[in-house]
């Protein structure tokens, strides 16, 4: 009797844990999902950086199939 409610207990613990972990992930993105590029703080004290930190960012995640960037304006 006692293994039958401790395997039934088990169970139930089993079965809410995988039920909140698929629910519980974010959804993917989608094709009209967008992704804002901010700006950036250049704490290297090297003016060179200044703004093309985040250029380089912008050119790299444009680069991929999966990702929709906004423009700059």
């Amino acid at each position: 009797m006692k293994t039958r409610l401790l395997l039934s207990v088990t169970l139930l613990i089993a079965a809410t844990g995988f039920t909140y972990w698929r629910w519980s992930r974010p959804a993917p993105l989608g094709e009209t999902d967008l992704l804002l590029v901010g700006d950036l703080a250049n704490r290297t004290g090297d003016p060179n950086f200044d703004g093309s930190l985040r250029e380089a960012l912008r050119v790299s995640l444009s680069q991929s199939p999966f990702l929709n960037l906004t423009s700059d304006e």
